[in-house]
């Protein structure tokens, strides 16, 4: 099954709003695929996200036993597993802080393809 990156960021951004972390298996279940299928579709977004200077999305995206978003993220070149607690707090901080809704149509709900 194929998301679209905005499927996908429209449920990380409704967790950033709640001030909320979103576990992978709750994001494939909103989304429709099997959480060990979000990588790819993550890393797009991450990618978009660092090409528009905005805070990482990807970093609300956690692991269910750690509260920890995968070691393989990255921001500004460096990967979420080589931060610590308090680096991912402050970066998660700004997620919530930044002003998701000027984006509207790009994080408008869709239906998977």
């Amino acid at each position: 099954m194929n998301i679209h990156s905005s499927h996908l960021a429209y449920h990380i951004v409704q967790a950033a709003r709640r001030r909320q972390t979103i576990t992978y298996g709750e994001l494939g279940e909103a989304v429709g695929v099997i959480a060990r299928g979000l990588g790819p579709y993550l890393e797009r977004l991450e990618k978009w996200c660092a090409e528009k200077s905005l805070p990482p999305l990807t970093l609300l995206v956690v692991k269910v036993d750690t509260d920890r978003p995968s070691d393989e993220g990255r921001y500004k070149g460096k990967r979420y597993g080589e931060m610590s607690d308090s680096e991912l707090e402050r970066l998660q901080r700004q997620v919530f802080a930044h002003d998701w809704d000027q984006y509207g149509k790009v994080f408008a709900p869709r239906e998977p393809q």
